[in-house]
């Protein structure tokens, strides 16, 4: 037995415009308000702050194994972190109060959301070029799963992005 506060949730009719409210609740969070674009880079941000607490590196060195993850190794990786968690903190806000009641009304939701998922592209891709090296023999450093998911998913999301944000160029000329 399920109970309400207030009166119980009902969905709208397909055809009815979705209104923007002016508040945050969690009953207000609607998903038809963002795109596909939304969504996938929405969820691939998710997958992209989970890798970064997973294994990056393994270390090697007599049989033995030893993993660290991105943000162990390399501490600005905290950056991606927090940006990943204001992408989602974006996303969530546009699909419940809509972009029009908040201050980045002025501000056109694609190329903020591009400019936000390069950022986060571009801090997944630095540690690929500054790999943790050992000047000990028989000590090696190699890249583990999270790293390669990480990059995946930052990728995703970015490619996701670019499309409508050339399209909404283009519609402005």
């Amino acid at each position: 037995m399920s109970q309400y506060y207030g009166r119980p949730p009902q969905a709208p009719p397909e055809d009815e415009q979705i209104p923007e409210t002016t508040t945050f609740h969690i009953e207000n969070v609607n998903l038809r308000r963002l795109t596909g674009a939304d969504k996938v880079a929405g969820v691939a941000s998710f997958l992209l702050l989970i890798s970064l607490f997973l294994p990056w590196y393994g270390v090697s060195a007599n049989g033995a194994t030893v993993t660290l993850s991105g943000t162990g190794v390399h501490r600005f990786l905290w950056l991606a972190v927090l940006l990943t968690v204001v992408v989602l903190t974006y996303l969530i806000v546009h699909a419940t109060v809509g972009l029009s009641q908040t201050p980045m009304n002025r501000l056109s939701h694609e190329p903020v959301l591009l400019a936000l998922t390069l950022l986060q592209l571009i801090l997944v891709i630095v540690p690929f070029f500054d790999v943790p090296d050992t000047l000990i023999k028989g000590v090696t450093v190699n890249f583990q799963y999270g790293a390669f998911v990480g990059l995946i998913a930052a990728i995703t999301a970015v490619a996701t992005v670019i499309a409508p944000f050339i399209r909404s160029r283009r519609a402005v000329r």
